[in-house]
């Protein structure tokens, strides 16, 4: 007991720092020792966009803070990370639809299907978000976009190319939160010298990274990168 302070529960310790990652599911519940008081922080990322002949684009980062109530329901939404030539899912939280979430960040666009004149999917977009703090992801290029993050937006995609005939490196896995949960790099170009049938792109780092576009001759479909997927961060005291 604490002098003074009546009825109170001693528990034995003082409050300890928490961190959930969710990536998967739909249903979160606030732990019934969660303080409020001592606050929490909710963050998305959007999955990344699937490479074609370009890179897709990044996830965006959302975040917001001090809002969560002990033993509360919270819906969420994990954004997939984009196939081949497809886009990258939305991730949100506190909510059915994006809309009426607390948090929500946009995924990343899709890789184009043919070079000319085209520059990659585009990054998810820090003002379509919902939160206290937003940043784009990267834009797809040759190579995919990198994800947002929490230190900022994410690295837009350079045209520099490999020289792999087994296809694209898979880009970076981002340590922001921890050794292996962080905002991914952009996977890289398949190659400048491709065989006949050519090379796939690179897979997008974990998470939230754009797939790097599929190289090849005039006339061959090469594959992109794969998007990878989305994760949200939950951090609270207990």
């Amino acid at each position: 007991m604490f002098p003074g302070l009546c009825g109170m529960v001693d528990s034995g310790g003082p409050p300890t720092k928490r961190t959930v990652f969710l990536l998967s599911g739909s249903l979160w519940t606030a732990p019934p020792d969660l303080i409020a008081s001592f606050g929490s922080l909710v963050e998305c990322l959007g999955g990344g966009g699937g490479g074609r002949y370009t890179g897709g684009g990044g996830g965006a980062y959302s975040s917001k803070a001090n809002a969560l109530t002990p033993g509360s329901f919270y819906l969420f939404t994990v954004g997939d990370g984009g196939i081949s030539a497809g886009p990258g899912g939305d991730t949100w939280f506190g909510g059915a639809t994006f809309g009426a979430s607390i948090c929500a960040a946009k995924g990343g666009g899709n890789g184009y299907s043919d070079a000319f004149g085209n520059h990659g999917g585009a990054g998810g977009v820090a003002a379509s978000g919902i939160g206290d703090v937003t940043y784009s992801g990267g834009n797809g290029h040759n190579r995919g976009g990198g994800a947002a993050g929490p230190n900022g937006a994410g690295k837009d995609a350079d045209d520099s190319r490999g020289d792999n005939s087994l296809g694209g490196a898979a880009g970076a896995a981002g340590a922001e939160w921890d050794a292996t949960h962080g905002s991914g790099g952009g996977g890289l170009f398949g190659s400048v010298n491709p065989p006949v049938s050519g090379s796939p792109g690179g897979d997008g780092g974990l998470y939230g990274a754009g797939g790097g576009g599929g190289g090849g001759p005039f006339g061959t479909t090469p594959a992109g990168g794969l998007g990878t997927q989305g994760i949200i961060v939950i951090t609270y005291w207990s």
